[in-house]
C-alpha cells in the first residue's frame, strides 16, 4: 500500500539533540530501519496510528534529515499541537524524547518567511 506522505521540513537536523539522535540511530540500526522509519514507528505507536515500514534498511544518514510522515500522522500531530498550544515540532521532539528517555527539548520557533 502506497500511503501519501508529507515531508515535515523540521527537526532531525540542527534541532535534534545529540543524545536523542544517537538513541534514534541505535534503534534504527538494531531494527534495520531507516531513521525516518524508526521515528515514524515511535510516533505512530504513541498516537495509535497504523504504521508500515518503507522496506528500506538502515544506512548512515547525513546530519540533515527531513522527517516524512503519513497524512494521518501529520493530522494527529497537528491536533495534538493545537490542543496543547505547542508546535508540531515540539510535539514530535517531546514524543521521541519521552520514548527514548532523553532530555525533553523545547524547540525554538523558526522565523516565518516574509511574503513579498
Amino acid at each position: 500500500m502506497n500511503m501519501a506522505t508529507i515531508e515535515m521540513k523540521m527537526i532531525l537536523n540542527e534541532e535534534l539533540p545529540a543524545d536523542l539522535r544517537k538513541e534514534l540511530e541505535d534503534d534504527a540500526r538494531m531494527r534495520d530501519l531507516t531513521l525516518n522509519d524508526a521515528a515514524t514507528r515511535v510516533l505512530s505507536q504513541h498516537f495509535g496510528i497504523e504504521w508500515s515500514s518503507s522496506g528500506r534498511g538502515f544506512r548512515e544518514t547525513s546530519e540533515r534529515f527531513k522527517l516524512r510522515v503519513s497524512e494521518e500522522l501529520h493530522r494527529e500531530l497537528r491536533v495534538q499541537a493545537a490542543d496543547r498550544m505547542q508546535t508540531i515540532r515540539g510535539i514530535t521532539l517531546n514524543t521521541l524524547s519521552t520514548h527514548y528517555q532523553t532530555e525533553i527539548v523545547e524547540p525554538n520557533r523558526r522565523p516565518r518567511r516574509q511574503v513579498a
